[in-house]
């Protein structure tokens, strides 16, 4: 009878742990997902929650995941299929979810209030057309600001959008800045987003003023009554000198109708030179070696390398963040 017990006592201290739920400073995930039996997708937190990507393992169709979390966060979930999840992690709580694979962003996530909130609306508003989802998902920012959940909605249909709503966009932001103004989700989206949506699509170039590597002054009045497209490169990013190239040859078939401005976010000038110089670039080149700590990158909302901003001759932003040359409307 003792040696039973022996053999048993640690089944049961493991049954014993999982039904009590992680401890207070952790998140526990998990879930069943019919239609699969071995996978993988990836959680990891964009506001800097934790650090790096962890990967959560399907065997048999579930799943369990946990992690340390100091405070309450979003996380984002992304599946093989790439599409995306936002979930509201709570140390001491366990996230449960439920689905199929074929409809794995449709998932029921439950298992703490903010998550229930997040998943009956995504149910109510699945089938409805864009433009309503985005007015519903206003109106849920409105009505719980003071949630993880609003900022989660706000991610989802606001901020990763390709031509967001940046009027609309921008006072969501207030909304959640005044609701939880020292909540770091809330904090983050707010640095990182505000200066592109402030500089969004049909918005004025922003008055600026910088010196360019060879002493020449750049500001945006330089450019006024011309067409500008301002390349954000940097030499650490493989793919910014065959952005660069490109740009360059397509210029050229343009014969000067379009003026050229470079950020380079490079904290080696010497290397930055290098790379452009191999490239033939003539146009200015601002590198003040601040890379995303740099005042114009800050104010122009400059976020992604390589990448491309056009603006018109009436100085009106007509694209931003566009990482293809062929996909720039030159």
């Amino acid at each position: 009878m003792n040696k039973l017990y022996t053999l048993l006592l640690p089944v049961v201290a493991l049954l014993l742990l999982a039904a009590c739920g992680p401890a207070k400073d952790r998140v526990r995930i998990e879930g069943t997902l019919s239609g699969v039996n071995d996978a993988e997708f990836y959680v990891y937190s964009e506001d800097g929650a934790f650090d790096g990507i962890d990967t959560i393992r399907i065997s048999d169709g579930k799943f369990t995941y946990e992690r340390k979390l100091s405070a309450p966060a979003v996380l984002t979930l992304l599946y093989p299929n790439f599409t995306q999840t936002y979930i509201v992690a709570e140390p001491g709580h366990t996230v449960k979810m439920k689905g199929d694979a074929s409809k794995i962003g449709e998932s029921q996530i439950t298992g703490t209030e903010q998550n229930e909130l997040l998943s009956d609306f995504r149910t109510k508003h699945s089938n409805d057309p864009a433009n309503m989802q985005k007015l519903a998902a206003a109106q849920f920012v409105r009505e719980n600001a003071n949630t993880l959940a609003a900022v989660a909605v706000f991610r989802k249909y606001f901020a990763n959008q390709q031509n967001p709503d940046a009027a609309m966009a921008l006072k969501l932001l207030d909304v959640l800045k005044k609701a939880q103004p020292k909540e770091r989700a809330v904090t983050y989206v707010d640095n990182f987003f505000r200066p592109i949506f402030q500089n969004g699509l049909g918005q004025q170039l922003p008055d600026f003023t910088a010196e360019a590597v060879d002493g020449r002054k750049v500001s945006a009045s330089s450019y006024r009554g011309k067409r500008l497209v301002i390349a954000c490169v940097g030499s650490w990013q493989s793919d910014s000198r065959p952005m660069l190239v490109q740009l360059r040859r397509k210029l050229r078939t343009l014969g000067g109708k379009w003026q050229c401005l470079v950020v380079s976010l490079d904290v080696d000038r010497e290397m930055m030179r290098a790379n452009l110089q191999a490239d033939s670039i003539q146009c200015p080149i601002i590198c003040d070696r601040q890379a995303f700590e740099s005042p114009l990158v800050k104010q122009l909302g400059l976020h992604y390398v390589p990448s491309l901003m056009l603006v018109d001759e009436q100085g009106r932003i007509i694209q931003r963040d566009v990482t293809k040359v062929d996909d720039a409307q030159l």
